[in-house]
């Protein structure tokens, strides 16, 4: 009996320890990812936050754009295969920054069309209302070309969507966090390196980050991530491709109601369609807890009793860090 408790006990800190690991492989890459491109964008942002009303001017050229191009695009890489990748020796979660399973194609359209009527309602409210109240800061970039505007406007659709939105969103539901908090991390996540439009006059930008937030943590689907780079990436070169703020705000209400329109032709109800689900895993909190030798709803080890667990129809109770199916979650 002291043999087989022990090797029980043995199993159990090993499974903890995994997940401990799992869970710090999990959040170090992505925290790391963000930094590693937003980090200093962030800190810049900070010094350019005050005063409020000022237009700076950032320099740019053609190298830095391609440099920060190549730069974005290795890190997203990175962080999806650290991701992605799992060994015995890197105990990663194994997926992908989006979900397996896919979700109507109707709710893919309607999710890309609340983001652009988002992207639509910044160009014509909250920039000319937080302009006009003198809290918005601005940037000219006098050296910046056709190109090097596309190269910045890839950058930061690639870089954007899959560091401050795909790769968080797939860590949070991974561990099971509530979406009540999720998305309020996701939107300061989007904000915190555009403070440089001033400490209230980032939140110009507020319908975009609460849209995509809501819109991705709800169907993390590899199309909707797609589309929603495209967006960003149309948003960041409007200068290009329109040339007018005034035929950049029609074509986006335009591809958004249009959007909306099939999206509803297909199905009245698509909004409702299920969330693909979440990870069969445990919580950051039961991977703590457990890493500290305690569980929930479960004595210490130290303790004398034992816990119970669900009998088979044979009779015998499962085994030590198995589910219901008798598999084992690491």
């Amino acid at each position: 009996m002291r043999v087989e408790g022990g090797r029980r006990a043995a199993r159990e800190r090993l499974i903890a320890n995994t997940r401990t690991t799992q869970a710090g492989i999990a959040i170090g890459s992505v925290g790391v990812g963000y930094l590693a491109v937003f980090g200093p964008e962030t800190l810049e942002s900070v010094r350019y936050a005050a005063p409020a009303g000022v237009v700076h001017e950032i320099g740019t050229s053609l190298a830095s754009s391609v440099a920060g191009l190549v730069w974005t695009i290795t890190v997203a890489l990175c962080v999806v295969a650290a991701l992605r990748f799992r060994r015995p020796w890197w105990p990663s979660p194994g997926r992908w920054p989006w979900s397996s399973a896919r979700v109507p194609v109707e709710t893919v359209l309607g999710g890309a069309g609340i983001v652009a009527l988002a992207f639509f309602l910044e160009g014509v409210v909250t920039i000319p209302m937080f302009n006009r109240l003198g809290l918005l800061n601005w940037f000219e970039t006098p050296e910046a070309t056709a190109t090097t505007d596309w190269l910045d406007a890839v950058s930061a659709g690639i870089g954007e969507e899959i560091l401050v939105v795909a790769a968080p969103v797939t860590v949070l539901r991974f561990y099971r966090v509530s979406g009540r908090f999720a998305v309020p991390v996701l939107v300061a996540a989007r904000m915190a390196y555009h403070l440089y439009y001033g400490h209230a006059g980032v939140w110009w930008l507020a319908p975009w980050a609460l849209a995509t937030a809501i819109v991705y943590w709800r169907w993390p689907d590899v199309r909707l991530l797609v589309a929603l780079m495209v967006l960003d990436v149309v948003w960041n070169a409007q200068g290009v491709l329109f040339g007018d703020d005034l035929l950049t705000d029609l074509v986006l209400i335009g591809v958004g109601l249009a959007l909306l329109a099939v999206a509803f032709a297909i199905d009245l109800r698509w909004y409702r369609n299920p969330t693909p689900p979440m990870t069969p895993t445990t919580s950051l909190r039961t991977v703590w807890l457990r890493a500290h030798g305690t569980s929930p709803g479960r004595p210490p080890r130290h303790c004398a009793a034992t816990p119970s667990r669900p009998l088979t129809s044979g009779g015998e109770r499962w085994p030590p860090g198995t589910d219901i199916r008798g598999r084992s979650p690491i």
